[in-house]
């Protein structure tokens, strides 16, 4: 009957809306009666303006969803993907953090805004416009919470914070990038830093007597006689209770941010996980998450990377997103309590990849560990996104680029873009519009890591990609013992057809010399 009540009374966007909001508490695991109370705004009231949320993991690769994956659950993302629409080649502006998140917050592409990798040196200029700007400056309560990778938050030795006090540690450029309300932090690759407390989370570590613990995490991770990378053999559980670890933080922060976020304001919030990003420590209730007893995948091409360390770093990195997907059904009832879940727009996505031992017998030069390189793995990511008007259950197989998410916020919420960026809203394609068919590009240029990507539907219906490497195309982030890389002179071009080929495994540059060059003039060299 209520059903039927809402066919004949209510606009068709609002009663979808209204349907999926009667769905979630079985997802969120919410009383279903007093979740309904909770829909009743919905069928009354519709803003102008909706509000607008990004849940962001940290080196999330596209093929690990329960979509991609069996065995492992995201059934958060399956929810949006279900509810609105997935893009199955959402690729970043650049495999790097710094970068990948410098591109979300301009809307430029990698060449144009300064943060060229993971450096400290390489902020966010504050005089360079961002979204966020723009959106506060056109009504939007803008938040931020997690590591965005921005800025520094202060000075690393010593206590950063104490001329300031606690309440705004970590408060650096907060206010010059665009946001009225902030919980940042920095990842976990910090954690060698924490002889002190440096962000808001380690200074409430340090209160609580537990940031030698979190040292001690990154501190347990090995390196073998096979993998030299830091970071990724992991045996031991970390020490951390489970809501003091890391993630866990950021979700709590994001809950209090929307719940004092005003209720007559439209709202923008970005939430920044750390993981599952490396050190790949989990806690033991993490790992319980995946103790399924059948052996993950191993990495294609890895004859050379023994079983065992296969099966530690895919099973921590699995414990990992799974932990990230669960922290978001937090996020999302905080979101339905606010009281607008069906003006809300959710996209769920990630900075970019992990090669997570691929091609390791490809790969003389380098350590296919990581997300220094043009593959898939890296610069490929999950991405849904759901919403009023967004159809349920669409799958998108064109490129798009992750970058096009910032124009995508500006129009969602009426805001201005700034002059001349690079990012091109995809509000038409989320409402059921046809893919535009322009390439999506992802560079990196770093002294042992130069190169350019794109990849396009052409004219025979396949989706190609270029690659173009300065030298050598890199496989990971660190070089092999002894290894010595071949000439910056000599450049490396390679076509492949990701429809019949999605591994990038054969050239097919000589069959296709037209789509070759075609994608090559979309590169940033």
């Amino acid at each position: 009957q209520g059903r039927a009540a809402l066919q004949w009374h209510v606009p068709s966007q609002w009663r979808r809306a209204a349907l999926q909001c009667m769905m979630l508490p079985a997802m969120l695991k919410i009383h279903q009666p007093l979740f309904i109370v909770g829909c009743i705004p919905f069928l009354v009231a519709c803003a102008a303006t909706p509000d607008v949320v990004w849940l962001l993991a940290d080196q999330w690769r596209h093929d690990w969803t329960s979509f991609g994956l069996e065995g492992l659950e995201t059934p958060v993302f399956r929810y949006i993907a279900e509810q609105g629409t997935r893009f199955t080649r959402a690729v970043v502006p650049s495999p790097l953090s710094n970068p990948s998140r410098a591109s979300l917050a301009t809307g430029l592409k990698y060449s144009r805004h300064g943060v060229v990798d993971t450096g400290k040196r390489h902020e966010l200029h504050v005089d360079l416009p961002t979204i966020y700007q723009q959106l506060r400056d056109a009504g939007v309560w803008t938040l931020d919470v997690g590591q965005d990778d921005l800025t520094m938050l202060g000075a690393m030795s010593g206590r950063p914070c104490e001329l300031e006090g606690k309440a705004k540690c970590g408060s650096r450029h907060a206010r010059q990038l665009g946001f009225e309300d902030h919980a940042r932090c920095y990842g976990k690759d910090f954690a060698p830093h924490a002889k002190h407390a440096y962000d808001p989370y380690t200074e409430d570590l340090e209160a609580k007597g537990l940031l030698p613990l979190y040292r001690r995490d990154f501190d347990s991770c090995v390196q073998s006689s096979t993998i030299r990378t830091h970071g990724y053999l992991c045996p031991n559980a970390s020490q951390l209770p489970q809501r003091e670890f890391l993630d866990d933080w950021i979700a709590r922060q994001a809950t209090a941010l929307i719940r004092r976020a005003p209720r007559d304001k439209p709202m923008f919030l970005q939430v920044n996980y750390a993981g599952p990003h490396p050190p790949f420590v989990v806690t033991p209730e993490m790992r319980s998450m995946v103790d399924r007893g059948v052996p993950w995948p191993l990495a294609h091409n890895s004859s050379g990377l023994d079983n065992a360390s296969q099966q530690l770093i895919r099973a921590n990195y699995a414990a990992g997103v799974q932990h990230v997907d669960t922290l978001n059904r937090q996020v999302l009832a905080a979101l339905w309590q606010r009281g607008r879940w069906n003006e809300t727009y959710i996209c769920i996505s990630s900075d970019h990849g992990e090669m997570l031992g691929d091609f390791w017998d490809n790969s003389p030069y380098f350590e296919s560990l990581g997300k220094h390189s043009p593959w898939q793995a890296a610069v490929s990511v999950p991405l849904a996104c759901m919403g009023p008007g967004v159809p349920a259950g669409r799958v998108v197989e064109d490129p798009v680029g992750t970058i096009d998410l910032a124009a995508t916020a500006l129009e969602l919420q009426n805001a201005s873009a700034p002059a001349g960026i690079d990012s091109v809203s995809l509000v038409g394609m989320l409402h059921g519009g046809e893919p535009d068919g322009r390439p999506a590009v992802s560079t990196l240029m770093m002294p042992a890591h130069s190169f350019s990507t794109a990849q396009q539907r052409l004219a025979d219906g396949h989706v190609y990609k270029f690659v173009c490497c300065m030298g050598v195309c890199p496989f990971g982030g660190d070089v092999r013992d002894g290894a010595v890389l071949p000439s910056k002179h000599k450049w490396v071009r390679l076509l492949f057809d990701l429809t019949t080929d999605p591994l990038e495994t054969a050239d097919v540059s000589e069959a296709h010399p037209v789509f070759a060059a075609e994608l090559a003039a979309a590169l940033e060299l």
